[in-house]
C-alpha cells in the first residue's frame, strides 16, 4: 500500500468499545485509532441493516471517516444464531460449543465505513471452520471456534495466526484495498 493509502487508512477510526477487537484490527491495521463509543445496536437476522443502523447513530454524533463493525456466527446447518451470536453468547457462553461440537459454522464480519463526505461503504469478510467444546482462553466465541485448516481454535491461536485466517482481517484488507483505490493520488 502507498504512503497515501496508509496515510488515509491512519485517519479512520474504528468505533469499538471492544480492547480485544481493536487488537486484532491493528493487526490489519496497524495504527488504526478508536472512538470508544457505545452505540444503540438493533438486533436483526440481517447484518446490513445492523451496521446500517450503528452508522446512523455514529453519524448523528457528528462522527465521519470511521468504520464500525458486527460480527455474525452461524452453525450452518441451522443458519443460527447468525448475528444473534453477542446475545447467545452472553446468556451461554462457552456451553454453545457443548451444543454444537463437529457442526460446521461461518463467522461473517460485515464492515460499515463512512467517508469524510458522509458516504457509506459496505465490506465483509468470513471464515469457515468447525464448532468444539472451549479450549484457551479469549474473548467471545473463540473458544469453541476452529477455522478450516487449523486444529487449533482462535482461542488457542497467536494473534498473527489469528490474522491470517480471521473474518475481521479479510473484511479490513477489502476496506484498506478500497481506501487505496478510491482515495489514493
Amino acid at each position: 500500500m502507498n504512503t497515501t493509502s496508509n496515510s488515509q487508512m491512519s485517519n479512520i477510526k474504528f468505533i469499538t468499545g471492544n480492547k480485544n477487537k481493536l487488537k486484532e484490527a491493528r493487526q490489519a491495521v496497524p495504527h488504526l485509532e478508536q472512538l470508544d463509543i457505545d452505540l444503540l445496536e438493533i438486533q436483526s437476522l440481517n447484518p446490513k441493516e445492523i451496521i446500517e443502523h450503528k452508522l446512523k447513530e455514529a453519524k448523528k454524533l457528528g462522527h465521519t471517516n470511521f468504520f464500525v463493525e458486527d460480527i455474525s456466527l452461524s452453525v450452518d446447518k441451522y443458519g443460527f444464531p447468525g448475528p444473534l451470536i453477542k446475545w447467545v453468547n452472553q446468556t451461554m457462553g462457552h456451553d454453545f460449543g457443548v451444543y454444537f461440537e463437529g457442526e460446521s459454522a461461518t463467522i461473517l464480519c460485515s464492515i460499515g465505513y463512512c467517508d469524510s463526505l458522509g458516504e457509506e461503504h459496505y465490506f465483509e469478510g468470513s471464515t469457515t471452520g468447525t464448532i468444539c467444546r472451549a479450549r484457551g482462553e479469549d474473548f467471545g466465541f473463540n473458544p469453541i471456534f476452529i477455522p478450516n485448516g487449523y486444529d487449533k481454535t482462535y482461542a488457542e491461536l497467536s494473534l498473527e495466526e489469528k490474522g491470517r485466517t480471521n473474518h475481521r482481517a479479510k473484511a479490513l484488507n477489502k476496506l484498506k484495498e478500497f481506501i487505496e483505490k478510491n482515495y489514493s493520488k
